[in-house]
């Protein structure tokens, strides 16, 4: 693959749309979850990229849930 290709993932459920681009400076290839912004992995292989978006994913995930827990603690 030498070009960014949206393809659409499936994880716990919901399907997210990720871009899947080659690394042309260090090779393997660069992965961003379009539907969360700033969530980016990156792996040695197409399918290696994949797969650690999900973990990504996860952890984005975790940090939007605590900040969410935190604006509403503040705010009552």
């Amino acid at each position: 693959m030498t070009a960014k290709r949206k393809e659409k993932i499936t994880y716990k459920s919901k399907e997210y749309t990720i871009l899947v681009e080659p690394d042309l400076e260090d090779g393997g290839y660069v992965v961003e979850c379009l539907d969360i912004p700033g969530c980016l992995s990156q792996g040695d292989t197409r399918d290696s990229a994949i797969e650690n978006i999900k973990d990504a994913i996860r952890e984005c995930q975790a940090v939007l849930r605590k900040k969410e827990r935190a604006v509403k603690a503040h705010h009552g």
